[in-house]
């Protein structure tokens, strides 16, 4: 399970469990980090839309 977060021409891809950064093309790391704390804040909400989306 993943997430790509985009923002101008920068992209990043996160995965979800565990929590890391795959890959990241143009982000800051300051930037990176608030990337990283929303998506372990969030991450419940995050799998559930997964779910959704892509099944079990």
């Amino acid at each position: 399970m993943h997430v790509h977060v985009s923002k101008g021409n920068n992209i990043c891809k996160f995965w979800v469990e565990p929590l890391s950064l795959a890959n990241n093309h143009g982000f800051a790391s300051k930037e990176l980090n608030t990337i990283y704390k929303i998506i372990r804040i969030e991450s419940n909400i995050i799998k559930s839309y997964w779910y959704e989306h892509c099944g079990q």
